[in-house]
């Protein structure tokens, strides 16, 4: 049996050796998966801003080494409930145009829809439409500054918060700030212990939904790293609570599960959500408010 074993062992390193210079040799051949050229969209509407920008871009293939811009002369078209705005500046970007829409004359509703159409020679036509969430007002806001542990036992500040959900599904986000311009920064990161809360697009804030309170009255604690009640003061911080779209929670979720896999070679290849007809981006909306805590 040791004889056999041996001989065994020899034979897969005899071939290893005979077979390395032929298996470094080797040229696998892929097949790509379908590319199609289309338009790349990106759009944030906030309620109550002067003005509406959309970036837009194109893809390219993963056999693209050399990144060749193909884009010359986009055009756009922006509705709000079927009416055309087209007093907009359009500038050359790195690889896209920005068109930058003036709204300081327009008052944004809830229940406003919104469209954007981009076309240019060669490429599908892109469009996507929003209808701007409900203004959902904070009924109390008081600030705690021993506001206790987090999960993971930080000692924590908070800022209690009370709203009326309205009916139907609803999608919030939320962050701290500052409104000092002599403070050392202007967010605080802001957690929330409620069940599906997670990291907002800009890190800082927080994403949630309604599911296990829809349509009913909510308080929330909102909290942030431990701050005496006089800085908290100083700095003038404020509560942003934005109602957003249902297409800009399942946007932030899949981007953040993206980021976090982006350079894991074990985990499965996350597709971050796009609401882009005939091409690729986001565009979303959010109806912004702000209220100062002191």
């Amino acid at each position: 049996m040791q004889t056999i074993k041996y001989f065994i062992i020899l034979s897969i390193i005899g071939f290893s050796f005979s077979s390395c210079e032929n298996f470094f040799e080797t040229t696998l051949e892929l097949d790509p998966p379908p590319f199609e050229k289309k338009l790349v969209l990106i759009a944030n509407l906030k309620t109550g801003s002067d003005d509406f920008q959309v970036y837009v871009t194109e893809n390219f293939g993963i056999l693209d080494d050399e990144q060749i811009p193909t884009l010359t002369d986009p055009k756009i078209e922006f509705t709000i409930n079927g009416q055309v705005y087209d007093d907009f500046l359009r500038t050359k970007e790195d690889n896209g145009f920005r068109f930058i829409f003036d709204l300081s004359n327009v008052d944004i509703q809830s229940g406003d829809v919104c469209k954007i159409l981009v076309s240019h020679e060669g490429f599908p036509i892109a469009t996507s439409a929003q209808v701007v969430p409900p203004k959902v007002e904070l009924t109390n806001i008081k600030y705690v500054e021993n506001g206790g542990l987090d999960t993971e036992g930080s000692e924590k500040s908070k800022v209690d918060v009370s709203f009326s959900d309205p009916s139907g599904k609803n999608f919030y986000e939320t962050v701290i700030k500052s409104n000092n311009p002599m403070s050392w920064y202007n967010y605080y990161y802001t957690s929330l212990n409620e069940p599906g809360a997670s990291d907002g697009l800009n890190y800082y804030d927080v994403i949630f939904n309604d599911l296990a309170f829809e349509g009913k009255q909510k308080d929330l604690s909102l909290l942030i790293d431990r701050t005496f009640e006089s800085q908290a003061r100083e700095f003038e911080i404020a509560v942003v609570w934005r109602s957003v779209t249902e297409d800009y929670y399942k946007y932030v979720r899949t981007a953040n599960v993206y980021y976090d896999n982006n350079d894991n070679p074990f985990t499965t290849p996350a597709d971050v959500y796009t609401n882009v007809d005939g091409g690729l981006g986001i565009f979303y909306v959010i109806n912004e408010q702000e209220y100062l805590i002191f």
